[in-house]
């Protein structure tokens, strides 16, 4: 008889002694509120797992998508080319600016934004008017694309780079889950104008709140900086408008400790991918992405069955074992907010995965007998 496990998340944060000695400091310093020493420090650590030279700590990776459209210059109206398969902070932070989402479907090997579609659409969709590129039917500005690094995974960002340089485009890339990874051992932000992360509560390092801006351009800095700082330029002075965006102290002393952590973290993640190969190469199971390479991980290891018939099955029998797996992200096509959206014909891709993908516990602290059989389970359904 198979036992039950004891309940077991997708991912819970590992909180350790230094996380908690970080705390106490902020208490004896007086330092809870925003911008205290922690924050300065949390920043400079980012540059040495980033190598990206300006780094700015917000509230979450949603505010920091918001600034950082902001900070390159979106404009009312304009177009940003966002993966359908994502978060609703990808589409909140364009709509929130006053411009429109353009959804595209994504490539069922990396679950990414499907770049040789993108490629196909602009050659058929977009007119040159100056410098810039308009929708033919839209008639509005094609402004910049934001691809989602979706569970850690990496697109073409050779080809995107290329792309949006062809067509002047800005790249934001949504990187929430995913700090620290890389493209082809270079620095994500090599191929961006921004990437933002995230310190939530589930990602793979945490600070139980809080996110990163990460930019290799000082003026888009600076913008961020000033604006999520209420526009402010002294101690009462303004020259633009904004907002108090800044990280605490208190979530920035977490965050500092966990990265001190990092390269251990990533080494157990991607652990306990190697643990749950054995899975990955089942028949019902459709082939797992291999763009995760090198020092690179996944935030959330995952399987996606062949039938959605199945998925279903598995997540019946693996939530009664207390194994508290879920469908994952649901495609905005399929969503009310769509309506703020400028849509394609057809999402095939995201549609298929999403009846199919089942994410897998991958907090670091996860034993290896409740792997084993969480594996059992999955393999009972290939028979």
């Amino acid at each position: 008889m198979v036992r039950k496990l004891k309940k077991i998340e997708i991912l819970e944060p590992v909180i350790g002694l230094q996380e908690k000695k970080n705390l106490n400091n902020c208490f004896k310093l007086n330092q809870f509120s925003t911008y205290g020493s922690y924050a300065y420090k949390l920043e400079r650590a980012c540059f040495q797992i980033l190598k990206t030279k300006y780094n700015l700590a917000t509230t979450s990776g949603s505010v920091s998508l918001y600034i950082s459209y902001k900070a390159l210059g979106i404009k009312k109206n304009d177009l940003v080319v966002v993966p359908d398969y994502t978060f609703a902070a990808s589409i909140n932070s364009i709509v929130l600016n006053n411009a429109s989402p353009w959804l595209i479907d994504i490539k069922k090997e990396n679950l990414c934004l499907d770049i040789d579609l993108l490629e196909k659409i602009f050659q058929n969709c977009l007119i040159r008017k100056g410098k810039f590129y308009y929708h033919k039917i839209e008639k509005k500005r094609v402004f910049g694309v934001c691809p989602v690094l979706t569970l850690g995974n990496i697109p073409d960002l050779d080809k995107l780079k290329k792309l949006s340089k062809k067509y002047n485009l800005k790249i934001i890339i949504d990187a929430a889950c995913a700090l620290g990874n890389t493209y082809k051992s270079k620095p994500i932000s090599e191929y961006a104008d921004l990437c933002i992360y995230s310190f939530n509560g589930n990602k793979t390092i945490t600070g139980g709140g809080g996110g990163l801006i990460s930019t290799k351009y000082k003026r888009v800095y600076e913008f961020c900086k000033k604006f999520s700082n209420n526009g402010r330029t002294g101690r009462y002075d303004y020259s633009d408008i904004g907002f108090n965006f800044k990280i605490t102290n208190l979530h920035a002393s977490i965050a500092f400790a966990q990265l001190k952590k990092f390269t251990r973290i990533v080494y157990y993640k991607n652990l306990i991918r190697k643990k749950y190969k054995k899975i990955f190469e089942l028949d019902n199971i459709h082939s797992y992405p291999s763009s995760i390479e090198g020092k690179n991980y996944n935030w959330i290891n995952y399987i996606i069955f062949k039938s959605a018939k199945t998925a279903k099955l598995a997540l019946s029998k693996l939530n009664k074992k207390n194994i508290l797996t879920y469908y994952f992200w649901k495609p905005i096509s399929l969503q009310r907010i769509k309506k703020y959206c400028f849509l394609e014909k057809s999402y095939k891709n995201s549609n298929f995965i999403f009846r199919r993908l089942i994410p897998l516990p991958s907090s670091i602290n996860i034993k290896s007998k409740d792997i084993n059989v969480i594996i059992r389970e999955i393999k009972l359904l290939n028979k």
